[in-house]
């Protein structure tokens, strides 16, 4: 089965659609069209689209989608190879496959995915797997993307990873293995490179709970360049002859993330190795410019601005409480108490005589008057 299209669609699978034998889908865009859309449910076979414009090979549209032993290939230059826009599950041995000659996505994934593998590749300057979503959940899935001088994986959205989905991306050249630039959440992140940042975290990126590993040849293991946040991050940067972990910005973390790097190299300071241990740290290649951040409050991170210093036995030093009592009069008596701990008799029991042949009587917090006149008592 082919088709060819410019703007619209070569192919769409709007039902349920099973293969058998040696069964395939092709489909072919050359503009903004995509060479097959998928948005039922397909059984067995392959579905091959490619676009030579600015299109998708593929598109798997469907709100409910799923593959089952299905494979799955995208082609194109400066567009996208596969692009998953609605809600897919891959049973079986289903995989996603894209490819991108240009400045385009291998894949690119703004719906949710359970299940399967997604694999991509960039041969040009883009992306080998673009995570673009808003809000996209991905579930026991893994992702890889592969480049020469672009990115095997880019986050720009916010990504979610459940059970036991792994991403993972890799340049041979001088591009990134993984560029985030949105937010992620659980799962687990890497990236390598050989003569470029294994991972970079641009400005406002976000990470909760999420293992981190980057390592490179001749770059940064990992890159964080502007406002990073880290909560209870995993991270693990390591290159042979860069810096393990280059900042050119500020990274703020809290108290759950646990740095691992012999170097970092920044921009204003280093950070105090007891607020994070970091083996083998050569201070001479040190600048680094981390903020070491209080215990997240429920309204989210507070930049402490210093690193913490800890305190041991802290006691508050004794003080003096003045006490004034007056009669009606107008006449006052002061009396000085003190707070200190040999003290604390003073504190909590006092029978005081007035002038005009009063008391006070004060016991455990409590203060009484007595009259002189008479045995009425007020407190």
């Amino acid at each position: 089965m082919s088709g060819t299209t410019a703007d619209g669609t070569g192919v769409k699978v709007t039902g349920n659609l099973t293969s058998e034998g040696s069964t395939t889908v092709n489909g072919n865009s050359t503009g903004t069209g995509s060479g097959v859309d998928v948005s039922g449910d397909v059984t067995g076979g392959s579905i091959n689209g490619s676009a030579t414009g600015s299109g998708a090979g593929v598109t798997v549209s469907g709100e409910n989608t799923t593959l089952t032993d299905t494979t799955v290939s995208g082609t194109t230059a400066d567009g996208t190879g596969v692009k998953v826009t609605g809600n897919l599950t891959s049973e079986g041995s289903t995989t996603v496959n894209g490819n991108a000659t240009g400045t385009g996505s291998g894949v690119d994934v703004s719906g949710d995915v359970t299940g399967g593998s997604i694999n991509g590749n960039a041969t040009g300057s883009g992306a080998g797997v673009t995570v673009s979503g808003e809000n996209t959940t991905l579930t026991d899935t893994t992702v890889n993307g592969t480049t020469a001088d672009g990115t095997g994986v880019k986050v720009t959205g916010n990504l979610t990873s459940e059970g036991s989905t792994t991403v993972n991306g890799n340049a041979t050249g001088t591009g990134s293995g993984v560029d985030v630039s949105g937010s992620v959440g659980g799962g687990q992140l890497s990236g390598s490179s050989v003569d470029g940042v294994g991972i970079r975290f641009n400005d406002t990126a976000r990470l909760s709970g999420t293992t981190v590993s980057g390592s490179s040849q001749s770059g940064a293991g990992i890159s964080s360049e502007g406002n990073v946040q880290l909560n209870n991050v995993q991270l693990n940067a390591s290159s042979v002859s860069g810096p393990d972990l280059s900042i050119s910005g500020s990274l703020s973390y809290d108290r759950g993330t646990n740095i691992e790097a012999s170097t970092i190299s920044g921009r204003d300071s280093m950070l105090s190795e007891t607020a994070l241990p970091l083996p083998a740290l050569r201070q001479g290649a040190v600048n680094a410019d981390i903020s070491r951040m209080n215990q997240p409050e429920l309204d989210g991170f507070h930049d402490a601005g210093t690193p913490a210093v800890p305190v041991k036995e802290y006691r508050a030093l004794p003080r003096n409480v003045n006490i004034s009592i007056c009669s009606s009069e107008g006449d006052c008596e002061s009396f000085s108490l003190s707070s200190s701990p040999k003290d604390k008799t003073h504190i909590s029991r006092m029978d005081a005589l007035l002038s005009d042949g009063s008391r006070v009587k004060c016991e455990g917090g409590h203060c009484r008057y007595i009259s002189a006149q008479s045995s009425e008592e007020k407190k």
